[in-house]
C-alpha cells in the first residue's frame, strides 16, 4: 500500500515476446515425471551391488597406483570395460565391478589398462567375461531379472560364510 501512495505500481511478471505471443516467466504447473518401477529397481540394485563389492573386495581403490589407498569417495567402477560397453546382465554383475576413488574413476577415465593387468595377475579369465557380455548384449530384461538380482545380493549380504563362494563363482 505504501508503494502505491508514492507513485509506484505493483510489479507484474516479466514478459517476453516470443513469435508474437507474450510469454510470462512464471513457472508452469507441470510436474516432473516420476521414476518408473524398473528405474527404482535399478537404483536399489546398484546400491546393493556396491555393498556386495565392498564386502567381497574391500574399500581400497582397485586401480590407484603406485599404492592402493582407502578412499572416502567410493565409486563403483566397471572393469576393465566401460559401463557403456557392457550388457545389462554384466552391468549388474559384481564380478565386473570394483571400488575406485573419484580420481581414478572420473579423471582417470576408469584406468582400464591398470585394471586389466591386475585382473589378469589375479587369474581372472577376461576372455570368458567378454564372451558372457557378447552373449547377453542387446537382450531385454524384465522386472523379474532385477528382482532376482536384488534377492541374490541381499542373500549374499545377509550370510557371513559366502565370501569365498562368491569370489570363486
Amino acid at each position: 500500500m505504501l508503494k502505491q501512495r508514492l507513485g509506484f505500481k505493483p510489479r507484474k511478471p516479466i514478459q517476453k515476446k516470443l513469435g508474437g505471443l507474450q510469454v510470462s516467466r512464471i513457472k508452469s504447473g507441470k510436474k516432473r515425471r516420476k521414476k518408473g518401477e524398473i528405474t527404482k529397481l535399478k537404483d536399489r540394485l546398484e546400491i546393493l551391488q556396491k555393498k556386495v563389492v565392498i564386502k567381497l573386495y574391500g574399500t581400497l581403490c582397485y586401480t590407484h597406483q603406485p599404492q592402493a589407498t582407502d578412499t572416502m569417495t567410493k565409486q563403483l567402477g566397471h572393469m576393465p570395460w566401460a559401463r557403456a560397453e557392457l550388457s545389462q546382465t554384466c552391468i549388474y554383475d559384481y564380478r565386473f565391478t570394483r571400488i575406485q576413488c573419484g580420481q581414478c574413476n572420473g579423471f582417470g577415465q576408469g584406468m582400464s589398462m591398470t585394471a586389466r593387468q591386475r585382473m589378469t595377475a589375479e587369474g581372472i579369465d577376461l576372455d570368458a567375461m567378454w564372451t558372457l557380455n557378447l552373449a547377453t548384449k542387446g537382450k531385454p530384461h524384465s522386472k523379474d531379472f532385477y528382482l532376482d538380482k536384488i534377492k541374490e545380493y541381499e542373500s549374499l549380504l545377509s550370510t557371513e560364510g559366502l565370501d569365498e563362494q562368491a569370489r570363486t563363482r
